[in-house]
């Protein structure tokens, strides 16, 4: 899973080099040199080459005009927001279903106890 530290790291790398790819020198601030390179490596966009440097291919330059790895981070977890809604939605209409019966039951003694009180006046 892409957090927003390492999203927003690998986007820095991606937005240093020119349109065509290249070298990219760049120092992290918060996530680990092994893990940028093993995304970029994973995705084809780029390689870590030891030390501060990284290679971006064209791809990668490509990938972050289109939104890049922070626009990634943001759409998984409006995804995971939205699935934790339908789990909510789900849990709700059960229970809902399960008290179905005992509103009716409810309903039903209602209804006699009033015609009974309008017969009785």
């Amino acid at each position: 899973m892409i957090t927003l530290d390492l999203a927003e790291e690998l986007d820095q790398i991606l937005s240093g080099v020119p349109d065509v790819g290249g070298i990219h020198v760049h120092k992290v601030n918060k996530v680990s040199f092994e893990i940028l390179g093993d995304r970029l490596e994973k995705d084809g966009n780029g390689k870590w080459l030891g030390g501060y440097e990284f290679q971006v291919y064209s791809r990668g330059t490509e990938y972050l005009k289109t939104g890049g790895y922070t626009k990634l981070y943001h759409q998984t977890m409006l995804r995971i927001k939205n699935s934790q809604h339908k789990q909510k939605l789900r849990r709700k209409q059960i229970n809902a279903i399960r008290r179905e019966p005992y509103l009716i039951a409810w309903g039903i003694i209602a209804t006699i106890l009033v015609v009974i009180l309008a017969i009785s006046k």
